[in-house]
C-alpha cells in the first residue's frame, strides 16, 4: 500500500527519460556540427550549436551530465541510509560511491582532471595515446576504485553487479578509451582524418559517458528497490 509522502518512480521510465535526453543532446549536436557552412551562415544556428556543444564548457550537455552524477550520488546515499538503518553490511561502500559521484559531478563542471593533467605534465612527459597527461590519473584512479569495490561487487545481487560493471565499462570507454584515440590522433601516432570524423569521435565519447551514468543510475535504482526500509522516495524494480 502506498503511504502518504511516498513517491514511486518506475525504474524503466526514469532510465528511458534520461536515455532520451542523452540521445537528443547527442543527435542535435551531431546534426548542427555536420550542417557545416549552412549553420555558420546563421547566427541563431551558431548560438544553438554553442549551447549544445558536447565538447564545450557551460553547455546544456555539461549541465545534463552534472545533474546525472548528482542523481547517482543521491541514489547511492539513499542506499547507504537503507543499509545503515537495517544494520546490514556494506554501508560504507555506498557512502563512498556517493562521494565519488559528487566529485565527478563537480569534475564535469570544473574539469579538475585537466588541472591534474597540467600538474602531471610538469613532471611526466607523455605522448601518443597518452598525450593528455590526465589519462594517467584516470587509469590509476579507475584501477584503485575497481580494487576497492571488488568485494562489494562479489556480495551484491548479480543483476546489480553486472549493471554496475556495464556502467563502468561504458563510461570508461568514453572517458578514457575515446580520449586515448583522440590523443593518438592529435599527436600523429595514428593516421586520423580530422573534420567530420572528429565530430563523430566527440559524439561517441560524450554519449558513452552519459550512457554510463544512466546505466549506473539504473543499477542504483534496482539496488534501492531491494531495500525493505521506509524511505520517502522508493523505486519499483
Amino acid at each position: 500500500m502506498r503511504r502518504r509522502g511516498q513517491v514511486f518512480l518506475s525504474r524503466r521510465k526514469v532510465t528511458l527519460w534520461l536515455l532520451s535526453a542523452a540521445v537528443l543532446l547527442s543527435g542535435a549536436y551531431l546534426a548542427l556540427a555536420l550542417a557545416g557552412e549552412s549553420c555558420r551562415a546563421s547566427i541563431s544556428c551558431m548560438e544553438l550549436r554553442l549551447i549544445l556543444d558536447l565538447n564545450g564548457e557551460a553547455t546544456l550537455p555539461v549541465w545534463f551530465s552534472v545533474l546525472s552524477w548528482i542523481i547517482a550520488a543521491l541514489m547511492a546515499f539513499g542506499i547507504a541510509l537503507q543499509t545503515s538503518a537495517g544494520k546490514r553490511w556494506g554501508a560504507g561502500y555506498w557512502w563512498g560511491l556517493g562521494a565519488v559521484c559528487l566529485f565527478l559531478s563537480a569534475d564535469e563542471a570544473a574539469m579538475f582532471h585537466e588541472s591534474i593533467g597540467v600538474l602531471l605534465s610538469a613532471t611526466i612527459k607523455t605522448g601518443g595515446p597518452l598525450l593528455y597527461s590526465w589519462l594517467l590519473y584516470g587509469f590509476a584512479a579507475s584501477f584503485v576504485f575497481g580494487l576497492l569495490y571488488l568485494r562489494l561487487l562479489c556480495r551484491i545481487s548479480p543483476h546489480v553487479r553486472w549493471l554496475l560493471v556495464a556502467a563502468g565499462a561504458i563510461y570508461l570507454t568514453g572517458a578514457l578509451g575515446f580520449e586515448m584515440l583522440g590523443a593518438a590522433a592529435e599527436s600523429g601516432a595514428v593516421d586520423f582524418v580530422f573534420g567530420w570524423r572528429w565530430t563523430y569521435l566527440i559524439v561517441a565519447e560524450e554519449f558513452c559517458e552519459m550512457l554510463g551514468v544512466i546505466v549506473l543510475i539504473n543499477a542504483l535504482m534496482l539496488q534501492a528497490s531491494f531495500g525493505r526500509f521506509d524511505l520517502r522516495l522508493q523505486f519499483r524494480p
